[in-house]
Order: structure tokens, then sequence, then C-alpha cells
């Protein structure tokens, strides 16, 4: 009977353990600082202008499962922007402890970047700075924290575009 009521105790002390995981950094939603259904007002060389549209944002929240499942909700940034023509989506991931993964995509540029770091950590922001500088194959993006993505180059219509403030 001891043993019973032992391994009672035991099983329900394992079932009420639960495995808890912050939510995505708050500080570095900084970098990507939309809401739904904002529009974005870009212009070009020739002061062509476009607007895009935020169609979604996710940032992911604070998550727990019981204890010995295996359960991993992402701990993650979403955004995708459009038009007619032009698209930049983000995926930005804080992989604790180690280091915070970038995605982005504006147009037709690709860009992928890691920075080492704790990602919850206040550090990671002073590494990062308040402007990420992404660039590939000469092509460039400028991420402005507090105001998002405010340049980046379109190699289908060979021109940069600018956010308009």
């Amino acid at each position: 009977m001891v043993v019973l009521c032992l391994f009672v105790a035991v099983a329900l002390g394992f079932t009420s353990c639960r495995l808890r995981n912050d939510p995505f950094p708050a500080s570095l939603v900084t970098y990507f600082p939309y809401t739904e259904n904002q529009q974005l007002v870009f212009a070009n060389e020739n002061r062509d202008t476009t607007c895009l549209t935020v169609t979604e944002v996710f940032v992911s929240g604070a998550w727990s499962c019981p204890f010995g499942q295996k359960c991993r909700p992402p701990i993650e940034m979403t955004v995708n922007a459009t038009n007619d023509s032009i698209l930049f989506n983000v995926f930005m991931s804080a992989s604790y402890p180690k280091y915070l993964i970038l995605d982005l995509k504006a147009c037709d540029v690709y860009y992928y970047r890691e920075f080492p770091g704790d990602p919850f950590s206040d550090q990671i922001i002073s590494e990062i700075g308040d402007t990420m500088r992404l660039s590939k194959d000469n092509n460039e993006a400028i991420v402005v924290r507090y105001e998002g993505l405010v340049e980046f180059s379109d190699l289908q219509r060979n021109c940069t575009w600018k956010l308009v403030k």
C-alpha cells in the first residue's frame, strides 16, 4: 500500500510539472514594430512610390507543456508585407542561449544573418546596434530599431526603395 501511494504521489508530481519557455523577447520586436494592416510607403530614386500593407505579424508568447512531453513551440517573430508586385517578409528566431537568427526577403533579395549572443539578454541589443545593415551580392537592406525596414534593394526594378516618413 505504501508503494502504491508513493507511486501515485510521484506520478502526480510529474504530471503537475510543466516545461516553461519565455516569449519572443520584446526588445527584439522593436526592430519590426508593425501592426497588421499598417501601410508602409516607400519611394525610389525616380520618385516613384509604392505602398506595402502589413498582412501578418506574429510574435510567439510564453508557453508551457507537461513534463515528459516533446513540444517545442516556436520562439519567433514573423512579419509579412506586400502589394501587387513587391513583398518583404521577416523571420526572426531566438535560439536560447546561442544566437538570434534573422531571415529577411526584400523583393528578390534574400538575406540570412546570425547574431551571436543570448537573444534574451539586453546585451544583444548593444551588439546588434540600432541599425542592422544586411547585404548580399552588393544589395543592401537597412533595418532601424523602432522604424523597421527603412531601405531595400529591388533587383527586379533595378532601384532602391526608401521609407517615406
